[in-house]
């Protein structure tokens, strides 16, 4: 079903009822109703040349109509809106024929008498359909002086055929037929008009759901921009994470190791100062006691036995306790980094932020310092100079006073 372009109506000349037609289905269901009586009728079998011709004028008609009107649904089809609004216009125009009388309907009271008479005549059939035209008289002439038509004439005989009761106890029916089919029209219009503003409520709703339904996949593709740019965010941060989490390790078991070798050289440092302790009162202190009566004795010659040994003993404590300090600023330092390392990672995302607290500027400068080259130097802590030096000049001035 097409709804037409323009909507129009015609008034039958014989009964003042009125045709209406919105849509193509209107057309073609009031076409082949029309069309229906005239398909039990041979047309060949109208003698008269003239007759049969305006018997397929009739039907010729109510075929254009057809024909047209299934045009017309293509033409909508094909969204050939000038098209459609010319052959809209052609079928109105063309029903100018209907509301002048010279295409009889089924709206005449005379329709079914045509076809009454084809099925047995079909001459006489045709005579009656051309006497119910408007232009019957100029097409049958006159009777004689009286100026009485011939169609006059005819439409005497065919109701004084139809007047033997019939017509007076049927006159209620047709009325109460005719009120019927008015309430039908009307009651299908109603429904068609339904129809329309139905389909025009589901159309404005699909329109109003495709809005929301856009709507909506707007929404959920901004949410899934968000989530994936969150995930991606994550997936840095995690694998940074997991990136440090091994040189975090790494620094706390290096700052282990330079505490056990602070450990070590210190235990070492202990056991060699004592070592050497225990050593000097085990034999240079006896000696000294034994050397310090004796004045012909060198205190040079007296004192080198002892200073070679002390001397090395010396070395080997100053190189306990550097490595000693060393290892203890190396394990310092590896805490140290540990704890950046650890900070670092921290600040990698915010837990309540929901974001890193750190750019890519601060990312680079704090890499930097985490891994620097490390720059550990012991400090001196080995005894004067010219302690020796010091020592001698003693030995030798209390030597010289003598």
């Amino acid at each position: 079903m097409t709804k037409l372009v323009n909507e129009f109506s015609v008034s039958l000349p014989d009964n003042g009822k009125e045709l209406r037609f919105n849509t193509t289905k209107d057309l073609l269901r009031w076409a082949n109703a029309e069309l229906a009586p005239y398909q039990g009728i041979d047309a060949k079998r109208i003698g008269n040349s003239n007759l049969r011709s305006i018997w397929d004028q009739h039907i010729s008609f109510f075929n254009h109509v057809i024909e047209n009107s299934n045009q017309f649904d293509q033409k909508i089809k094909l969204k050939q809106e000038g098209e459609a609004k010319s052959i809209n216009d052609s079928i109105r125009n063309s029903f100018s024929n209907v509301s002048n009388g010279i295409y009889i309907t089924s709206g005449h009271e005379l329709y079914p008498a045509i076809f009454d008479l084809a099925r047995t005549s079909p001459d006489l059939g045709a005579i009656l359909l051309v006497t119910l035209r408007k232009d019957s008289t100029n097409t049958l002439g006159q009777l004689g002086q009286f100026g009485i038509g011939f169609n006059q004439i005819i439409k005497l005989a065919i109701n004084a055929a139809r007047s033997k009761g019939s017509r007076d106890w049927l006159q209620p029916q047709r009325k109460e037929l005719a009120a019927l089919k008015d309430e039908s029209q009307s009651t299908l219009d109603s429904i068609r008009k339904a129809l329309d503003d139905q389909n025009a409520a589901i159309a404005t709703q699909r329109d109003d759901e495709a809005t929301e339904h856009e709507a909506r996949l707007d929404q959920w593709q901004g949410i899934k921009d968000s989530v994936a740019s969150d995930w991606e965010k994550l997936k840095k941060v995690y694998d940074e994470q997991l990136a440090l989490a091994a040189p975090t390790q790494y620094w706390n078991t290096r700052a282990k190791n330079h505490r056990n070798a602070a450990i070590s050289f210190a235990g070492a440092f202990t056991v060699t100062l004592g070592a050497s302790i225990c050593a000097f009162a085990h034999w240079a202190m006896p000696h000294l006691l034994e050397v310090a009566g004796n004045k012909d004795i060198s205190p040079i010659l007296t004192l080198i036995p002892i200073a070679i040994p002390a001397f090395a003993v010396i070395w080997v404590l100053k190189m306990l306790s550097r490595l000693l300090s060393e290892n203890l600023q190396m394990m310092r330092d590896a805490r140290e980094r540990e704890t950046m390392v650890k900070t670092f990672l921290a600040l990698m995302h915010d837990d309540t932020a929901g974001k890193s607290l750190i750019n890519d500027n601060d990312r680079i400068l704090i890499l930097h310092s985490l891994f620097r080259p490390s720059s550990v130097t012991a400090a001196d802590d080995a005894p004067p100079v010219h302690w020796f030096d010091i020592l001698t000049n003693k030995v030798g001035a209390s030597t010289a006073k003598k």
